[in-house]
């Protein structure tokens, strides 16, 4: 397989870093309200790890939650792209749960604030973007973040 580009992301059967430093791919009157910068990273040696907090047990709402993760190293909406041009290296366990990724929140044309997710369908890994402040996150919706 020949290396291509697709939306600031090298595909390639061997690569596997990720450059968490580029703008993210764009939306038509969409806008991005913050994009955490990481570095490239080395998928195959960087410890990636799902974030699940004490009250999303319970369920929390978005907003709430957005601030809880302010502290946290979360990662990008570069990696869940760079995932998913390359799905043989996503990790086995994140089937059945919903990745977010909380280091980049796009702005809607009507103002509302979104993050991004993957998830697998069954047969395909999928992405898709959830309205922060409207949405309760629960015990099935982790954050992808930076490990120690």
């Amino acid at each position: 397989m020949s290396e291509e580009s697709t939306q600031n992301v090298v595909v390639s059967p061997t690569n596997t870093i990720v450059d968490l430093d580029l703008d993210p791919p764009s939306f038509v009157d969409w806008t991005i309200e913050s994009h955490t910068r990481g570095g490239k990273i080395d998928v195959a040696k960087t410890k990636i790890g799902l974030h699940l907090s004490e009250v999303q047990q319970k369920g929390v709402w978005g907003t709430t939650f957005r601030k809880e993760l302010q502290d946290k190293p979360v990662l990008n909406i570069n990696l869940l792209t760079f995932y998913l041009a390359n799905p043989s290296l996503i990790p086995e366990d994140w089937k059945g749960k919903q990745i977010f990724f909380w280091g980049t929140i796009r702005r809607d044309p009507l103002g509302g604030l979104w993050v991004g997710y993957m998830y697998w369908s069954g047969e395909h890994w999928w992405w898709d973007h959830r309205l922060i402040p409207l949405n309760r996150w629960s015990s099935n919706h982790y954050a992808a973040i930076l490990e120690p």
